[in-house]
């Protein structure tokens, strides 16, 4: 940790000097000033490729399963058991041994099954790649104030998407916006999009339930 603590300091130090100086004489190390330390140099033999892949199937699990829950208007920390899917053979490989991290940060049980032995009614899944995510909607839910509060959702995008859709199709604003702003305004018409299809596929399970 202190290693890490020091390097730290050392990527910092250049936008932060004196807090960095500060901290870095504080605890164990060599030289008298953190100015005279070589800046950190990056070494591609450190880099794992698969580690890389396994966190990032952690994030993308936890951040579907939190996505459920805001959508069902439940606690982030609930108790609520989550099953678990994915598609593909490395993502099945590292999922197992992500459990307990998932159930740790997602405070609940986590099954890993078959979609075919999901439970078969009342179960929200939502899909992010060959990920698929489920969560049971329990009956104390009000579903149709669940719909209502989506439904607005839905329109506020729409507009924005409109609204983005719009923007990026104005010659003006292309020949005039610096690349990065136009850079922005498609990163963010893509994150609307993909935001459209989770609440258009919620909708439409909650809607299924409701009836």
């Amino acid at each position: 940790m202190l290693e890490s603590f020091e390097i730290i300091q050392r990527l910092l130090h250049p936008i932060m000097p004196f807090i960095t100086e500060e901290l870095w004489q504080t605890f164990p190390h060599q030289g008298r000033s953190i100015v005279t330390q070589p800046f950190p140099i990056e070494h591609a033999d450190w880099v794992d490729q698969e580690a890389e892949k396994g966190i990032q199937l952690l994030q993308t699990f936890v951040t579907t399963a939190r996505t459920s829950r805001a959508m069902l208007g439940l606690s982030p920390s609930g108790s609520l058991p989550v099953w678990g899917n994915i598609g593909t053979s490395s993502g099945s490989s590292w999922l197992p041994d992500l459990i307990p991290h998932l159930e740790f940060l997602l405070r609940s049980t986590v099954h890993l099954e078959p979609r075919e032995n999901w439970p078969k009614t009342h179960m929200l899944t939502l899909v992010s790649g060959s990920l698929t995510v489920g969560t049971p909607v329990e009956s104390h839910i009000d579903l149709a104030e669940v719909l209502k509060k989506i439904h607005k959702q839905q329109t506020e995008k729409e507009k924005e998407h409109s609204r983005l859709q719009g923007r990026l199709a104005s010659s003006d604003f292309r020949e005039k916006a610096e690349p990065a702003v136009i850079k922005d305004s498609e990163d963010r018409l893509a994150t609307i999009r993909q935001e459209l299809e989770v609440l258009t596929s919620t909708h439409q399970q909650l809607t299924t339930m409701l009836s």
